[in-house]
């Protein structure tokens, strides 16, 4: 999954309310957060200048045939609109590699 937000602040807004999830999963439907794999290339920006904060989620989804619901991890990545043209190969002509996200 990928929010993209407009810039650095937002992603901290996204990292504080997620804050608020289990870091493990609870009995019934709901979500939670793996911290302990987190990476977080905001506050550690990686070589190339990436900045973005990457986190497992786990949603569990269902009811499956025995009424039980069902644990999804998936991959939370929250990156800065630059970030995100940047990474996925459609720069814009006024965004540019050496362009630093508003903090």
């Amino acid at each position: 999954l990928r929010v993209t937000c407009t810039n650095l602040r937002d992603i901290e807004t996204v990292q504080s309310a997620l804050e608020a999830l289990p870091e493990q999963p609870q009995p019934g439907p709901g979500m939670w957060v793996d911290r302990k794999s987190e990476r977080d290339y905001v506050r550690e920006p990686k070589e190339s200048g990436y900045r973005g904060w990457h986190v497992p989620l786990g949603i569990e989804i269902g009811p499956d045939p025995d009424g039980m619901g069902v644990p999804v991890i998936c991959e939370l990545q929250v990156r800065t609109l630059l970030r995100s043209a940047i990474t996925s190969g459609f720069p814009s002509p006024s965004i540019v590699p050496s362009a630093t996200a508003p903090a």
